[in-house]
């Protein structure tokens, strides 16, 4: 007799308009989700409830459990890439799809053209797409914008290396902003025809970036809490976010951060723990189904932890502690080939200590921030 082959499996994501309005049907919206690595979907089962019932006699095995609620939390891992452009403009890709259904608010702004007169920090462009929260990218690196000054100009949060010279490209940055309240549905289809589950009205509960670290590849883990599951076959989807990577190192400025007088503090980071900063929790409702109505999300404090080589870096560190700092952690460097996360605001929670990286004098920091804007260029 045949087996079934458990290392092949096909997971399907989807955004609901209304919560819990999934069905077998993955096929019109639907992606599939090439994750890195199978998914462990041995959480997701429907409970079993313990009546209590007091045995009358010693051959009563008592009441049978009863069917309880639907329950999991799968955790789907994946590559994440820049931005697909289509002519140097940004494009709403397959993974922007994704990410746009379990991270946050998508945001896409053109790209502008640079008049004369820019500095590191004030950028002029006629007629700009930017407002306060945008992210920019100019040369190698990303920039926020901080206020709109007008139809021909705006500020940015700190300097650039360099000030963009007339004529010069300013790309549009396309962000996930996390706080926001999100539900999906979620396929998940094994070799095996009686393993196709449809989950309607799962909750992306929570996001973790994998360590950066050289020779890593960026990756996103989503824990996706079940919602109501429904066992039968699937219609699949066709669209898929992607098979390639972005590795850490190749290029880029990597870690930068604000110092008080404006200017750029790039140390070298031998890894770096970027957490973004929300929770989504269920809006439980008795009478909702499976006994949930929504979810609802709000900002926890993020964590960046960064691990880096001792070079005049502690007392750089120590000046830092009790100010605002902006935090910028950025892979690649190129148009179409960048992918980040950016935090608006963050202050030292712990360190400077000293902390060693092999044989080299390491100090290890961490701050704790605003919400992480995830991003991609």
């Amino acid at each position: 007799m045949a087996t079934s082959n458990a290392q092949v499996q096909k997971i399907y994501i989807r955004p609901e308009t209304d919560y819990g309005d999934t069905t077998a049907d993955f096929s019109a919206d639907g992606l599939v989700v090439r994750t890195s690595g199978l998914v462990d979907i041995s959480s997701v089962k429907t409970e079993l409830v313990e009546t209590g019932v007091v045995k009358i006699g010693n051959d009563d095995a008592g009441g049978a459990p009863v069917l309880g609620l639907d329950v999991g939390d799968p955790k789907l891992t994946v590559n994440l890439v820049g931005n697909t452009k289509a002519m140097g403009e940004l494009t709403e890709d397959n993974l922007s799809k994704y990410l746009g259904a379990v991270v946050g608010t998508r945001a896409a702004p053109l790209n502008e053209v640079a008049l004369t007169g820019c500095t590191t920090t004030v950028i002029k462009a006629t007629s700009h797409p930017y407002a306060a929260g945008s992210l920019i990218h100019f040369g190698t690196e990303v920039r926020r914008v901080t206020s709109d000054d007008g139809a021909d100009q705006f500020t940015l949060d700190f300097a650039l290396s360099a000030a963009p010279s007339e004529g010069a490209t300013i790309y549009g940055v396309e962000t996930f902003d996390p706080i926001a309240g999100k539900y999906v549905g979620l396929g998940i289809s094994q070799v095996d025809s009686e393993m196709q589950f449809a989950i309607s009205g799962a909750n992306p509960s929570a996001l973790e970036m994998a360590a950066m670290t050289p020779g890593a590849l960026v990756q996103l883990t989503s824990t996706i809490s079940v919602g109501k599951i429904t066992r039968g076959a699937l219609t699949p989807a066709t669209a898929e976010t992607g098979v390639s990577g972005l590795v850490v190192g190749r290029s880029g400025p990597g870690v930068q951060i604000r110092l008080a007088n404006g200017s750029i503090f790039e140390p070298r980071v031998a890894s770096v723990t970027c957490g973004l900063g929300v929770t989504r929790e269920w809006d439980e409702d008795v009478g909702g189904t499976n006994g949930k109505g929504g979810t609802v999300a709000a900002p926890t404090d993020a964590t960046v932890e960064i691990l880096c080589s001792q070079d005049t870096v502690y007392s750089v560190l120590e000046a830092l502690r009790g100010s605002a700092t902006v935090i910028n952690v950025q892979v690649g460097s190129a148009s179409g080939g960048i992918v980040g996360v950016y935090y608006p605001e963050a202050f030292i929670s712990d360190g400077p200590t000293c902390e060693p990286i092999g044989v080299r004098q390491g100090c290890k920091v961490t701050f704790r921030a605003s919400r992480g804007i995830l991003y991609r260029a």
